[in-house]
C-alpha cells in the first residue's frame, strides 16, 4: 500500500491483515508532525472524508492499493470551523422557529420544506463540530467507524434528531413544533455560546 501524506511518499508497510480502520490509526501517526491535523482522507482515489465509514470494517489492508492524508494546521482548522459555525447557526434557528411555527399552524407542506432544510444542515453542523473536536485532540483522538472523534454535543444532538424523525414518522407535528422551538432551538443558541467562547479561546 502507497501512504502519501500532502503529497510525499511515506514509509509504510502494514500486514495486509490489518483492520481498516486500525491501518488510518496507524497511517495517521506515522503522516502527523506536531501541530498537524489529518483534514483529508482518501483511499484508492476515493475522498472519504467526514463520511460513514461503516462499509469499511470488514475491509483490510489487503483491499487499498493507495492512502492519501491531507494535514492542516490545528489551530487554522479550528478557527475556520468555528468561524464558520459562528456564522451559519444563527441562520439555522432562524429556520428552526419557521418550521416549528409552521407545523402548529398546519401549514405542514411548507413547514416539512424547511425542515428538511433544518436536517441538512444539522448533518453538515455535526460534521464541522467533529472536525473541531478532532483538530483540538489529535494527539489522542482515533478515527471510528464514522471517520470522526465524537463529542458529548454530538451526541445529545444525535438524540435529538431521533426524537424529531420519531415524531415526523407518527405524523404528530405538535410534537414535532415543540422540540424545534423548545429543545433544538435551546439547543442551537447553548451550542453558538460555547462556540463563541471557544472561538475567542483560539483566536488569543
Amino acid at each position: 500500500m502507497k501512504l502519501i501524506v500532502n503529497g510525499q511518499l511515506k514509509d509504510f508497510a502494514p500486514n495486509p491483515a490489518t483492520p481498516f480502520l486500525q491501518v488510518i490509526n496507524e497511517a495517521k501517526r506515522i503522516g502527523s508532525e506536531p501541530g498537524l491535523s489529518t483534514v483529508q482522507v482518501i483511499v484508492n482515489d476515493e475522498d472519504i472524508s467526514g463520511q460513514d465509514w461503516s462499509r469499511f470494517t470488514e475491509k483490510t489492508a489487503a483491499d487499498f492499493q493507495r492512502l492519501e492524508l491531507v494535514t492542516r494546521d490545528i489551530r487554522q482548522v479550528a478557527r475556520e470551523a468555528l468561524d464558520s459555525l459562528n456564522e451559519f447557526i444563527p441562520r439555522i434557528t432562524e429556520q428552526v422557529i419557521a418550521a416549528a411555527e409552521g407545523f402548529r399552524t398546519g401549514q405542514e407542506r411548507t413547514a416539512s420544506e424547511i425542515y428538511c432544510q433544518v436536517l441538512d444542515g444539522l448533518q453538515m453542523m455535526m460534521h464541522t463540530e467533529r472536525l473541531i473536536h478532532r483538530s483540538l485532540n489529535s494527539e489522542t483522538a482515533e478515527f471510528n467507524e464514522k471517520g470522526n472523534g465524537k463529542s458529548a454535543s454530538t451526541d445529545k444532538l444525535t438524540t435529538l434528531i431521533e426524537e424529531m424523525l420519531n415524531a415526523q414518522e407518527r405524523g404528530d407535528w405538535i410534537l414535532l413544533a415543540d422540540l424545534l422551538e423548545y429543545e433544538l432551538a435551546p439547543f442551537l443558541e447553548e451550542d453558538l455560546s460555547g462556540l463563541r467562547e471557544g472561538r475567542i479561546a483560539i483566536h488569543e
